[in-house]
């Protein structure tokens, strides 16, 4: 396993605590718990409104996915919870799909905001596409996170978001190649798939 060319790149690099910082920080979990928590507050009546919509689409979006990850990560003796191998992605990935695509039955049927039902619908398309693409290749997770984030915020909140979210597009990038975690074609191409999938399910749905 070791000469794996996932675990090749990564050895190569020495390691850097900025980069495995941003990494952490910046995690896919943690951009997409804030991404639904925005545009719920965004789309809900009220603030209250918005909490709860917030919290059932992190159950679902999040910490069951964070569950299922661990478990894989315990059954398959991982230790590593970023996945550098990209054979070690394919079960996580589904699962998540499968607890994504069960939370957006959820919100359709409990009336939850259209904008947010939305946000799902996009960020379950994008898991897919992932999905797929990780079996014959490795494009990275965290640029496809980041990128949907990017652009739904923009959607809902507006451009100005863009001071923000984009610095921290990049910010990603660099410490994902930084890190030797993903070549830069990895990086852009996960970039590419978050932010024309949202481009194109978001506003067809919201």
């Amino acid at each position: 396993m070791d000469d794996h060319p996932d675990l090749v790149r990564l050895h190569a690099r020495p390691r850097h605590r900025l980069a495995d910082l941003v990494g952490v920080v910046l995690d896919p979990l943690v951009v997409l718990a804030v991404t639904v928590l925005l545009v719920a507050l965004a789309t809900s009546p009220t603030v209250l409104a918005g909490l709860g919509w917030a919290a059932a689409t992190m159950t679902f979006c999040a910490l069951l996915p964070e569950i299922a990850l661990r478990v894989v990560m315990r059954v398959h003796g991982i230790g590593d919870r970023q996945l550098v191998v990209r054979e070690q992605r394919r079960i996580p990935l589904l699962l998540s799909a499968a607890s994504i695509g069960v939370g957006v039955g959820v919100l359709v049927l409990a009336g939850a905001p259209r904008g947010l039902t939305a946000l799902v619908v996009t960020v379950l398309v994008a898991l897919v596409a992932m999905a797929i693409i990780t079996r014959v290749w490795k494009a990275s997770f965290h640029l496809a996170c980041t990128a949907t984030a990017v652009v739904v915020l923009a959607l809902v909140l507006g451009p100005l978001t863009l001071a923000i979210t984009l610095p921290m597009l990049g910010a990603v990038a660099w410490a994902r190649t930084r890190a030797g975690r993903h070549g830069l074609a990895q990086v852009i191409a996960g970039a590419l798939i978050g932010g024309l999938i949202a481009g194109a399910v978001f506003p067809a749905l919201a």
